[in-house]
């Protein structure tokens, strides 16, 4: 164990460039090796105690951390003694949260829920496969193009279900996997972004150099999402074309992950240099206090994706009590509609990714039209009132269709009473 400790804190000091390699390379040779060595799902189990656990990234900023987060809320919420395993550090992931989780028994017997894609499970899961035996297991997964990567396909003969946030990610999903696919929302209702407070509004304005009466467009990302995917240069070429130098028109891109991808981060900047629009790169963010405190700066959420399987930063906004303007195509169609959200009209295109994250051919993701963009951009900083009515409209959607209940119900059919 102590070696494997060793392996994996080299492995996460590795530039991700090459860790992607590698790991690509790694996963490809062994993966079929190591989905094999996983337990088949037995589909006569019985019924098990009403105690299920969640395996997940819970320490972690990115957004499979905050839909873990959210689960077990969700679970609380509905009366369930809920356990959690961690792992955060196993996968190789950044360490942004400091909290404890309660870690779940390895002889529980509850339901289990991978709260991780299947090649990220498939490495959690090493040396481990004793803990899918003899209980429900649930993938909880969410992929962002219309059809998932053959390799996930692996591990199906684990699973009992497999669970998905949005339509547009389960109807993925269900092409690929021969048990129920059930959409489970992700609950961001229940733990919505603190109320943007006049002290709130402040420390984001001062975070930004901006002052009162500014129009602030906000674009909150990962790299290791994708640029090419979550499409910043979108939003800054958008931007240009709505308001060009105007100083009091400001466009805020809040990027997590940039040291793991320096040449994306690189590629960035450049285009933010290239630009006449007002423009602000926090590519050293702080913790999600600095984010709450964005929302309440800014006046727009900006998302000119190209596909999302949820979209956790729209639904953070819109609980804030933002308007949102967003790409009307993919994850995010489940909590917002043309009178909710500023949703922009787009052309479906081959997709294109220089990182390398999405690599499947025949696959496709929107474009968004810029022109478009441009007008909801306008409309939005010119009518404070229809700002407001945007920002009102997409707030009482979220928290309808974001308030949880879904989890507890798909665990019925599982649990003995």
């Amino acid at each position: 164990m102590a070696a494997l400790a060793e392996l994996r804190y080299v492995w996460r000091r590795l530039p991700m460039r090459i860790r992607r390699k590698v790991g690509q390379a790694i996963l490809g040779a062994a993966g079929p090796l190591l989905a094999a060595r996983l337990p088949s799902a037995d589909a006569s189990i019985a019924l098990v105690p009403p105690q299920p656990s969640v395996m997940g990234v819970f320490q972690s900023a990115l957004g499979h951390g905050t839909a873990a987060r959210l689960l077990l809320a969700e679970l609380a919420q509905a009366g369930l003694q809920t356990g959690s395993m961690d792992v955060t550090a196993a996968v190789g992931a950044d360490l942004n949260d400091t909290r404890d989780f309660i870690n779940a028994s390895d002889t529980a017997r509850g339901p289990l829920i991978l709260a991780l894609n299947p090649d990220t499970a498939l490495v959690a899961l090493m040396g481990r496969p004793s803990l899918l035996r003899d209980r429900p297991i649930i993938g909880y997964f969410v992929w962002e193009l219309e059809t998932p990567p053959a390799a996930w396909r692996r591990v199906r003969h684990a699973l009992h279900a497999v669970w998905s946030p949005s339509r547009f990610s389960s109807d993925g999903l269900s092409r690929s996997f021969g048990v129920p696919v059930t959409v489970v929302p992700h609950p961001a209702a229940l733990a919505p972004p603190p109320p943007p407070t006049p002290e709130a509004r402040n420390r984001g304005l001062a975070r930004i150099g901006a002052q009162e009466g500014d129009f602030i467009a906000l674009s909150s990302f990962s790299v290791t999402s994708s640029l090419a995917r979550k499409n910043p240069f979108g939003a800054i070429k958008a931007f240009e074309a709505a308001f060009g130098e105007n100083p009091q028109r400001r466009l805020v891109l809040r990027c997590l992950g940039g040291h793991r991808f320096p040449e994306a981060l690189q590629a960035l900047r450049a285009a933010i240099r290239e630009t006449r629009a007002t423009i602000t790169l926090i590519d050293a963010p702080g913790d999600v206090a600095e984010l709450y405190d964005l929302y309440a700066a800014c006046d727009v959420l900006l998302a000119l994706h190209r596909s999302e399987g949820f979209g956790l930063n729209m639904a953070e906004a819109m609980l804030s009590e933002r308007a949102v303007i967003a790409t009307g195509w993919s994850g995010n169609l489940d909590f917002m509609d043309r009178e909710s959200a500023a949703l922009v009209d787009y052309t479906l295109i081959p997709v294109r990714d220089p990182q390398g994250i999405y690599r499947m051919q025949g696959a496709r993701w929107a474009e968004p039209s810029i022109d478009h963009a441009v007008t909801h951009l306008r409309r939005l900083a010119d009518n404070p009132d229809e700002r407001q009515r945007v920002a009102a409209a997409g707030a009482a959607m979220a928290r309808e269709r974001l308030k949880g209940g879904a989890a507890a119900e798909a665990l019925k059919p599982w649990m003995a009473p």
